[in-house]
């Protein structure tokens, strides 16, 4: 109890934006977590990991603890996927909390992880992949309690009053906007390109785009990695240019979540990992790297 304690009371500050996030965290993932021991595995994973990133000099102890029970977490999710498909409650939130747990680990633990661009998006799709099939069915869910699921994953999109009553700063909003502008540019792109390429192209940019049009509210650049195809994943390992330029958006997007302690440095991350791996590229392409590369390294 005591670690619960400690980490609840560290981690919740942390994550919660408003009212909304105050009562997912606060009220109705707690609840859930009291009724399901692999949640609760999963609060205090991410909670211990919270607490590794404050206490340096504690980290690797830390980190150990996290560790245990995150691995507590995935197994009885995978368990709870296998013999109750159906409890979405308890899938989704410890989905999001083993989703900020691989998000976060990289950014806490600085030594000894890959430096493949795809490496975290193929750790995520590994550790989540059964909850894939329930994506659709979570975005439907419609529960009617206040302090239930609902408002949260149905994140409202931005708006002016979100962005005056939050932390968002100037340069975070003025970042938005032009990446925002990049991202609309490509649809020319994606409509010139050639069939059967284009419908993995569109399908990818349009949950892109849905992550900038809820940004600062929303929470999808969390979930992006399980939503992309496996055909989108195998065209930026075979060093498809449209791939690699749509994986670098994501980066942005994570970038503009760096604020949050478990996605600081994720985006640059990405970004400058796909780059390391690249010889040449394309004159027409030069341009919008050199931004990307310049909005994550300023």
């Amino acid at each position: 109890m005591r670690l619960f304690h400690h980490a609840f009371i560290a981690t919740t500050p942390s994550l919660a934006k408003d009212e909304v996030d105050m009562d997912f965290w606060q009220t109705g993932l707690p609840q859930i977590a009291t009724n399901h021991d692999f949640v609760m595995s999963g609060l205090l994973a991410v909670g211990a990991l919270h607490v590794a990133s404050l206490e340096v000099e504690k980290s690797s102890s830390w980190l150990e603890i996290a560790l245990t029970y995150q691995n507590q977490a995935i197994g009885g999710l995978g368990h709870n996927l296998s013999c109750n498909p159906q409890n979405l409650e308890a899938t989704f939130a410890c989905s999001i909390l083993v989703l900020i747990f691989v998000t976060g680990y990289p950014c806490v633990c600085k030594d000894g992880h890959s430096d493949d661009p795809l490496h975290e998006i193929l750790m995520i799709r590994s550790f989540l992949g059964g909850c894939s099939i329930l994506i659709d069915k979570l975005k439907e869910y419609h529960p009617g309690e206040k302090a239930s699921m609902h408002q949260w994953i149905h994140r409202s999109s931005e708006s002016e009053e979100y962005l005056s009553t939050n932390s968002a700063d100037p340069k975070s909003i003025e970042f938005h906007r032009s990446a925002k502008i990049k991202v609309q540019d490509f649809q020319a792109v994606i409509d010139q390109s050639h069939p059967p390429q284009r419908e993995i192209y569109q399908k990818t940019y349009e949950l892109l785009v849905e992550v900038f049009d809820r940004w600062p509210a929303g929470n999808g650049n969390l979930g992006w990695p399980l939503e992309v195809s496996d055909a989108f994943i195998e065209m930026v390992r075979q060093g498809d240019w449209l791939a690699r330029i749509l994986l670098m958006f994501h980066g942005l997007a994570m970038h503009l979540s760096s604020r949050k302690w478990f996605a600081h440095g994720s985006g640059r991350r990405l970004i400058l990992g796909t780059l390391r791996h690249v010889e040449d590229i394309p004159p027409e392409w030069v341009d919008l790297v050199q931004w990307i590369r310049q909005a994550v390294e300023s």
